[in-house]
């Protein structure tokens, strides 16, 4: 196990990830993810009804969702978008969706960034 396997490994993305050949690939997808946010710092300026930052949300839905979106394409030897593009394409999902994503988050039983993730994979797949 690699070193940045290691550091996604402790987040609990990479659960349930059985081949060593998927934790890597999925902790590099993962840690490119978080670096074009960090590097981009890309800002949402508004706030949900609530009052949290939109940028705070989206960091916390798109480090799951690249998890999930490799889920999906794993077992159809599918590869992984640009991580580039896909961090701006679940962007510009979650500033489309916006109200959606306030409504879903607003529900103590519903998980809202699993419901918002599906939404995006069922979107990416007609793209792919």
């Amino acid at each position: 196990m690699n070193d940045i396997t290691k550091k996604w490994n402790n987040t609990g993305l990479l659960d349930e990830l059985t081949d060593d050949i998927q934790k890597d690939e999925c902790a590099e997808i993962l840690n490119h993810t978080a670096q074009i946010l960090i590097r981009n710092d890309i800002e949402i300026n508004d706030t949900d009804k609530k009052g949290k930052k939109r940028h705070e949300e989206f960091c916390g839905f798109v480090l799951p969702m690249a998890r999930r979106i490799y889920d999906c394409l794993w077992p159809y030897k599918i590869k992984f978008p640009d991580v580039e593009w896909f961090v701006k394409d679940s962007r510009e999902f979650f500033d489309k969706n916006k109200e959606l994503c306030d409504d879903l988050n607003s529900y103590i039983v519903m998980d809202g960034e699993r419901q918002m993730c599906e939404l995006y994979e069922m979107e990416l797949m007609k793209k792919l």
